[in-house]
């Protein structure tokens, strides 16, 4: 869904705002980002000093809230190596399990880098969010600034450079949330925020795709587990096409017969629910 003229006219207004706005410091786009994370989460945090960063620019005060964030205030094309070594820091120096990390840009994060950024924190145990200046159905970005309302008219417009039109800005704030997708939107961010959960939802999501590969690929399967488990290399069909015909032709006895059949088709059965 396109948004109409009206809504991307607002939503520009937004996006200029934001821009004005210093890249790094407490004024700048990194206070807002902080400011944003705070009204959505409840969670206060602190900038880090310039310098090494450890691939973030703030985090959670306290330590068990295991939130990060990264803020990217760019009017261009955002810089895939930026991105990448920053969680990549992250892992390296941050130990809390269970982490998630947001990437707050003014800019398109294209769908490769977002894919990219992703995968280095499946490899990390790290969860990401990323809100971004994607323009269908609304820039997420968009949607967690205005869900932050006054406040965070308030401080564009003590920070910004050049100063903003105060009227125009709140006439975005308010018509934005009309859009009606912005309730959905919205939802899905805040429900990033249970960390714990979404972290075990991408935990098994990785490993089922483990189990996939280790019992389906002969190669795989012997390097991971030292031989070859192919489990799930052959229909069900086929295995139980295969274990009848070994019952058979070693059990002389039918009524022995039926029983090592029904009991090994249920461990078969049991076994590809267990894999699937």
């Amino acid at each position: 869904m396109m948004p109409d003229k009206r809504v991307s006219e607002q939503l520009t207004d937004i996006q200029s705002a934001l821009l004005a706005l210093k890249p790094t410091g407490s004024a700048g786009f990194e206070g807002l980002v902080r400011l944003i994370l705070t009204a959505l989460t409840g969670v206060n945090y602190r900038l880090a000093a310039s310098g090494l960063q450890g691939g973030m620019d703030g985090e959670a005060t306290f330590r068990e809230d295991a939130i990060s964030f990264e803020a990217k205030r760019y009017s261009g094309k955002i810089q895939r190596n930026e991105v990448l070594t920053k969680i990549v820091d992250l892992a390296r120096t941050n130990s809390a399990p269970d982490r998630l990390w947001v990437l707050g840009s003014t800019t398109e994060v294209s769908t490769q880098l977002a894919s990219a950024v992703q995968d280095v924190g499946d490899q990390h145990a790290i969860s990401v969010l990323i809100l971004d200046w994607s323009s269908e159905p609304l820039p997420l970005l968009a949607v967690a600034a205005v869900a932050t309302g006054v406040t965070a008219i308030n401080f564009i417009m003590e920070n910004g450079n050049p100063k903003q039109d105060r009227m125009k800005l709140a006439a975005a704030f308010s018509e934005i949330p009309k859009h009606p997708t912005f309730n959905n939107l919205l939802y899905k961010i805040k429900s990033k925020f249970n960390v714990s959960s979404m972290a075990t939802a991408r935990s098994i999501e990785a490993n089922v795709k483990w189990r996939e590969a280790s019992f389906q690929n002969e190669n795989i399967s012997r390097e991971r587990l030292g031989q070859a488990l192919t489990v799930c290399a052959q229909p069900l069909s086929c295995i139980a096409h295969d274990l009848k015909g070994a019952c058979e032709s070693g059990v002389a006895n039918r009524s022995s017969y039926r029983f090592i059949w029904r009991r090994g088709r249920r461990k078969i059965m049991a076994r590809c629910a267990d894999l699937s």
